[in-house]
């Protein structure tokens, strides 16, 4: 099983080649100082001695951060959800929302559009014309279809692209997004970049996976019924024959898919605002040690 809490080790002798090219450059500039009797050279080697200090002490911190941070949210997810990580919490989330009510309330939709688009029923008028009592479902007919492909497909799309971000966090964000963030921290000139990405490794791992777990649990707590797709009764498709049948679940489908459009706007906009925001307060908290 990959361990994706722990930092490849094949960049190490990067960032060792990190700090000993500071160590050059400081080097060089002592002795630039010395030959030339110029004491902003010194000063500057002085400068740059102390950062590479700075980015040796952080390299330690924050592999000591990073494992600190994994063990304490395996012990937090044991007693919030036995079994579960973070992350896989979400995936079964994203997953419920998807596969469990958006695609199945999709496919009830267009299967009620095709119904109501088929039914006939005539009915003879004077001088021989023939009216089908039906033709007026056929503009609710459209108006589902409408909002099927235009609106709801888009927001299954997002809670793809939610899923797949979460994925690419579990997979990259402690295993090569931290390390390289700790060599670029070591370089001269990409330290504030390397201080973005050991705060986006920290927030794609820990911050944003925790938000998807927070949202799911008030799913559970304010959708009536949500516990019922999660324990794997989904919306089913069904034939709409009888124009009672058809009738009674004429609006099921939208009032169904409609659970899904949180998630897939307003909160996915403020867990990526909240994670934006952790992101920039850890990077600047980084770049001030310095």
């Amino acid at each position: 099983m990959v361990d994706y809490c722990t930092p490849i080790n094949d960049l190490q002798p990067l960032f060792v080649a990190a700090v000993a090219l500071s160590f050059a450059v400081i080097s060089f500039l002592f002795m630039l100082g010395r030959m030339i009797t110029r004491s902003e050279f010194e000063a500057m080697a002085r400068k740059e001695l102390r950062e590479t200090l700075i980015a040796i002490v952080i390299a330690v911190a924050v592999v000591g951060l990073a494992g600190v941070s994994c063990e304490g949210l395996k012990a937090v997810m044991a007693d919030y959800a036995p079994g579960q990580t973070q992350f896989s919490y979400s995936y079964e989330y994203i997953n419920v929302l998807i596969y469990k009510i958006g695609v199945p309330s999709l496919q009830s939709m267009w299967l009620l559009s095709y119904s109501m688009k088929n039914m006939q029923l005539e009915v003879s008028l004077p001088a021989g014309m023939k009216y089908n009592m039906f033709a007026a479902l056929s503009t609710y007919a459209t108006v589902i279809e409408r909002m099927a492909g235009l609106i709801f497909t888009p927001f299954i799309g997002s809670l793809h692209a939610q899923l797949l971000l979460l994925q690419l966090s579990q997979a990259f964000a402690i295993t090569l997004i931290l390390p390289i963030g700790m060599v670029l921290r070591a370089i001269p000139m990409a330290r504030s970049g390397g201080s973005f990405l050991i705060a986006l490794a920290f927030g794609l791992y820990v911050i944003l996976p925790l938000m998807y777990v927070v949202d799911y649990d008030i799913s559970k707590r304010i959708w009536p019924g949500f516990d019922q797709y999660v324990s794997g009764q989904a919306l089913s498709v069904q034939s709409h024959s009888t124009l009672s049948d058809m009738y009674e679940r004429a609006f099921s489908p939208i009032q169904t898919i409609s659970k899904i459009l949180p998630q897939a706007t307003v909160l996915a906009i403020l867990n990526l605002t909240i994670f934006q925001s952790f992101v920039e307060t850890f990077t600047k908290f980084i770049n001030d040690i310095g």
